[in-house]
Order: C-alpha cells, then structure tokens, then sequence
C-alpha cells in the first residue's frame, strides 16, 4: 500500500495522475508523506473528473521518505480532517495499492550497493535496494590504467529487496576488476575496483561464515568472513 522508501536530499516534484471518479464534497483522495514519525496529508482533493493529473512539490526534503494514498469515503459521516486521538480516521478510510513507483535523480545514482568480491573464477556483488537502474558493466585490468570489457550484467530495475549478482570468468593475469552501473537515463557510476592477487595461482572461496562462525550465503546481510582454499581471508560488511 505504500512506495518503496526513498532516500533523498532536497527538492522533490511529485506528479501523478488520478483515473476514477471522486464523489464531489463526500469522497476525498489523500496523497501522504511520512518521513519516519507519522503520515502527514501532502494534498487532498475530491470531484466529478474521471481523470485528473497533479504536480505536487516538497522543499528541503532530508532522510527517508515513503508516500501512499488514502481514500476518506463520504465526508459527511467521516469527519474528514479530524483525527481520533491514536491519529486514525473514522469509518470508511481505503488505502490503494500502487505497483509502480519511479524516482528520478539528478545528483545520485538510487543503487544501494553492498559488496563486490572477484577471485580466480568468480565475481560476485550485493545491493540492498535498486531504483533505476539499468545495467551493469564489468571491466577487467592488468595496470589499473587502461580497462577491457569484461561482461554486461542486466539490473533489476526497482526493487526494495537484497539482489545478489554473480559471473564466472576464468582468470589468468588480470589484477584489477571494475563494476560500474548505469541508470536509465544513461548516468554511470563506478561502484567498485578491487584488486586480485590472483595470477595463475587456484584461488577460489573454500566457505563464507558469520562472525559466529555459521556458514552463510553470499547474500547474508552483515558481516560475512570470506575464506579462500590459499587460506586468505576477506571481510565484507
């Protein structure tokens, strides 16, 4: 019933458009906001159009910020704008389940990014969270300098859960590896270069652990101990 959570800092422009019609002066269609405390009624708005088109405008927005959109139905037994002291409505409040949500930045890239591990065979990374975002582009190099395309990996696009992506290659002299991610609209933004002490030697993972020592996945959320059958180890957070 809500948007994903965003984290933004400054200016928001809102826009959406209505489909239905609203019972004039009963029914009222409310946009809200919450910042982490409480929802907060950005606009609302009631009438007879089948279709309406609005653009909001929130100023000097920092944190996290998640939005929904509530029906108050009939106003004349609702009380519409007067809360009970728990801040809930009367009777009759509807919320609606929204499937697409799209934030557009002009400052950042909406990828929250985790890991990145490359070893002799494998290359692996985490985000917590992707808003849009395209593609992927894996580079490899022998001086950090000049970089070869290695691979092009397909994002998720929007999504609030942990995504894991994983690629195989064989390895043989290649010391540097660099992940980049692009957005739609084009934008890039390297997210990653790490280093491989690799060369011909058989390095691979022998098993990922948490700090309690348990075998965990790649995908497990906090500090996860790498360790590698030439028995080096690499923390990850």
């Amino acid at each position: 019933m809500t948007s994903p959570l965003y984290n933004v800092s400054g200016d928001l422009d809102i826009n959406f458009t209505i489909n239905g019609i609203i019972e004039q002066g009963y029914d009222f269609m409310l946009i809200q906001y919450s910042l982490g405390n409480h929802w907060i009624t950005l606009d609302s708005f009631t009438g007879d159009k089948p279709s309406r088109d609005f653009q909001l405008f929130l100023e000097a927005v920092e944190g996290t910020i998640q939005f929904r959109f509530a029906l108050v139905a009939d106003h004349s037994v609702n009380t519409y704008g007067k809360p009970r002291p728990n801040g809930c409505y009367l009777e009759y409040l509807y919320y609606y389940d929204i499937t697409e949500w799209r934030l557009w930045s002009d400052n950042a890239l909406p990828v929250v990014f985790d890991y990145m591990i490359a070893d002799c065979d494998v290359i692996t990374w985490g985000t917590h969270s992707e808003f849009n975002s395209s593609h992927y582009i894996l580079e490899f190099s022998v001086d950090g300098n000049i970089w070869v395309f290695l691979e092009e990996v397909q994002a998720q696009g929007f999504t609030n859960s942990y995504t894991t992506y994983s690629v195989g290659y064989h390895n043989t002299n290649h010391k540097y590896i660099r992940l980049t991610q692009y957005d739609i609209d084009g934008s890039s933004e390297v997210l990653d270069i790490d280093d491989i002490e690799c060369g011909y030697e058989n390095k691979t993972i022998f098993g990922i652990y948490n700090i309690k020592g348990d075998s965990v996945d790649m995908d497990y959320e906090g500090l996860k101990i790498i360790r590698y059958t030439d028995h080096t180890v690499r923390k990850v957070y």
